[in-house]
């Protein structure tokens, strides 16, 4: 325990010291404040996780690589270890994560009003910022039937998603998606559906959700859904 404990500070010092040297380069998260950002911070700082002994196996789910640049491109910021737009979500993340805790929750619907209010790029940074905390694991789920967006955001292809499961008894292990990210999966993608309350009200998706949040204890299933 102690070791791990000083793994952390280390990690923390060091993320830091590396945002102090890199703040005041990305003003807004678009293309050309992004590209400030060099690969090889973003590759220090990966391996940097990997030494600390955190890095969990993903033996059943489909690996994929990101393009780091494409995701911020997106807005998806999180991506970016040090990018100063993040710490709102971490804010919303640390007050999140208490509530939960005092619940004893540990799954969470996003959504909206209407729709094109960011809750696709508020998922996914969430998400990100979530799974960087070292103690917590997070599966997105792209459940927004009508349009899957999650995947797109991050610049994978994938032809299965969460109507695949509901609708043609697809393994849930076929859909699962790892991005590369310690503590982070995802379901995404597959061909959009209208018939959608009905799908996402089953007995069958209860069960999902159920399976979903026991396949780990520290495990926070996050169903990005289409505006209520």
């Amino acid at each position: 325990m102690i070791r791990d404990r000083e793994k952390i500070v280390e990690w923390i010092r060091h993320s830091l010291e590396r945002g102090k040297a890199l703040a005041g380069r990305l003003k807004i998260p678009g293309k050309r404040e992004t590209q400030a950002y060099r690969r090889s911070d973003l590759t220090s700082l990966s391996k940097l996780d990997a030494s600390m002994g955190f890095s969990p196996q993903y033996s059943k789910s489909r690996p994929v690589q990101l393009n780091p640049n494409f995701v911020a491109d997106n807005r998806c910021i999180a991506i970016l270890s040090n990018a100063p737009e993040i710490e709102p979500y971490r804010v919303l993340r640390t007050q999140m994560l208490h509530r939960l805790r005092e619940m004893g929750g540990k799954t969470v619907m996003i959504t909206s009003a209407v729709p094109d209010e960011g809750k696709t790029i508020t998922a996914v940074n969430l998400a990100l910022t979530i799974a960087k905390d070292f103690h917590e694991t997070v599966l997105l789920v792209d459940a927004d039937l009508r349009k899957q967006k999650v995947h797109a955001y991050l610049g994978i292809e994938s032809d299965k998603g969460l109507v695949d499961y509901l609708t043609h008894d697809e393994p849930v292990g076929n859909l699962i998606i790892w991005p590369g990210i310690d503590k982070l999966t995802l379901i995404s993608g597959g061909a959009p559906i209208w018939e959608r309350a009905e799908l996402l009200g089953s007995l069958k998706m209860k069960q999902l959700v159920q399976e979903m949040r026991e396949r780990y204890a520290d495990r926070y299933v996050f169903l990005m859904c289409l505006p209520s």
